[in-house]
C-alpha cells in the first residue's frame, strides 16, 4: 500500500506528464485557453487514462499469450484511438446533455501522446516478464498520471488567464509564446520536487 501511495504522488507531481516527461504537449496550448476548458480536457484525460490503462494491460497479457509482443505500439495506438472514439460516440448518443459539451474534448485525445506514453510506460515498468501481477500499479499510475495532467493544464490555464490581463507583455510574446515560457518555468518548479 505505501508503494502505491508513493507511486501515485510520483505520477501526479514528481514525474508529471506535461512538465516532467513532456508528454501531452500537443493539446496543452488548445486546452489551456480558459480554466473551464482546462478542467474539461483534464477530466477527459483522467477518464481515458484510467480505462486505457486497464484495456492496454489486458491487450498486453493477450499479446504475451500469443507471443506477439512486438505489436505493442501498433495495437496500443489502435486500441486507445478506438476507445476514445467509442467514448465520444457513446456520450453523444446515450447521454447528449453530457456528450455535447464534453464530446469536443475527446477528439484531441485520439492522438494525445500522454495516453499512449502512459500505456507504454506502464507495461515497461510494472509488468513482469511472465505477465503475472502489476495491474494495481498500472491502474494507480494511469489514474494519477491523468490527475497530474489535469493539475498541469489547470495551472497553465490560470497563468494564461492572468497573462491576458497584463498589458506589459511584448507584442511578439503575447499568446502561446509567453504561455510556453511560463510552462517551462513551471516545469523547472516541478523538477524541484524530484529532489
Amino acid at each position: 500500500m505505501p508503494n502505491l501511495l508513493l507511486l501515485g504522488i510520483s505520477a501526479a507531481l514528481v514525474s508529471n506528464l506535461v512538465f516532467g516527461e513532456l508528454l501531452g504537449i500537443e493539446s496543452l496550448a488548445s486546452s489551456s485557453k480558459s480554466l473551464k476548458s482546462a478542467v474539461g480536457a483534464g477530466v477527459a484525460v483522467v477518464f481515458v487514462m484510467i480505462f486505457a490503462s486497464a484495456i492496454t494491460w489486458g491487450m498486453y497479457v493477450f499479446l504475451q499469450f500469443i507471443h506477439s509482443e512486438f505489436l505493442i505500439t501498433f495495437i496500443f495506438i489502435v486500441v486507445v484511438a478506438g476507445f476514445v472514439q467509442l467514448c465520444k460516440l457513446f456520450l453523444n448518443r446515450k447521454i447528449p446533455k453530457i456528450g455535447k459539451p464534453i464530446g469536443g474534448y475527446f477528439t484531441p485525445l485520439t492522438v494525445n501522446s500522454a495516453i499512449l506514453g502512459v500505456a507504454l510506460f506502464n507495461i515497461n515498468q510494472f509488468m513482469p516478464p511472465d505477465g503475472a501481477g502489476g495491474f494495481a500499479h498500472i491502474m494507480v499510475n494511469g489514474a494519477l498520471a491523468g490527475v497530474g495532467f489535469l493539475i498541469a493544464v489547470v495551472i497553465l490555464a490560470g497563468v494564461r488567464e492572468r497573462l491576458e490581463l497584463c498589458s506589459n507583455v511584448p507584442k511578439a510574446f503575447r499568446g502561446i509564446p509567453i504561455a510556453m515560457i511560463c510552462a517551462g518555468l513551471i516545469a523547472v518548479a516541478f523538477l524541484g520536487l524530484a529532489g
